[in-house]
């Protein structure tokens, strides 16, 4: 009887991905049990989304740690330092990769760009119900991208727009108190955080400069720090 030359099923599916994502740009694979290597710090070529289904994963992104477990949802975009430092071996997760070139391509059509939120808040841990979400979102992806039609790469495009403002939606509600379910593993600021710093910075500006034209006005105390 011939010997597989994989050892797991993560081997078969390194491989597999690997083809996959050359001939098509995109590849989804699921059920896998453990990272390609340990301890090995590189940076990531594709666009990788990552929907754990079960057990821990810890690691580094950008030289932050992070911990995956059960429906947590992240994405690594291309060019970021990636460490993967160890998995339990109830370990399941789905995984999406999108080659850099495929992701340049369709990132022109993407109507939200949520890079930056994930870029500062990796993890986004999950409800049941936006889990689920989720998850069938990636299969509709998965049978897309399979698919030899003409406008393939708009609908793919399409659907990680959806999944993009899911993510923002799902954001909002558990990281505002406004569902309880979903706990995020670590801490995360609300995903409105940059617009309420910006709207700080202007009231302080407005401060400031009434403070400069209006002789005749007290002041709050906090404005001299601004």
């Amino acid at each position: 009887m011939e010997t597989s030359k994989y050892r797991t099923r993560t081997d078969y599916h390194v491989e597999a991905l690997t083809e996959e994502v050359e001939k098509n740009g995109i590849a989804v694979v699921d059920d896998v049990d453990r990272m390609p290597a340990y301890g090995e710090p590189y940076i990531s070529k594709e666009m990788t989304i990552i929907l754990c289904q079960g057990g821990i994963a810890h690691g580094e992104y950008d030289m932050k740690p992070i911990v995956l477990r059960q429906n947590d949802f992240s994405i690594i975009y291309p060019n970021h330092s990636v460490v993967a430092n160890n998995t339990s071996d109830d370990y399941r997760a789905t995984l999406v990769i999108i080659s850099n070139n495929f992701y340049e391509e369709i990132s022109r059509r993407f109507v939200y760009d949520n890079s930056l939120i994930f870029h500062n808040q990796p993890v986004l841990h999950l409800t049941d119900r936006q889990f689920q979400c989720f998850y069938e979102a990636i299969r509709f992806l998965k049978s897309v991208s399979k698919l030899n039609i003409q406008r393939s790469k708009d609908i793919v495009a399409s659907i990680l727009n959806t999944m993009s403002l899911l993510d923002d939606e799902f954001r909002r509600s558990n990281y505002t108190g406004k569902s309880t379910q979903a706990k995020p593993n670590q801490p995360h600021a609300p995903a409105s955080t940059a617009s309420t710093k910006a709207s700080s910075t202007t009231t302080r500006k407005a401060e400031k400069y009434a403070s400069m034209h209006d002789n005749s006005a007290s002041r709050p105390s906090t404005s001299a720090a601004s």
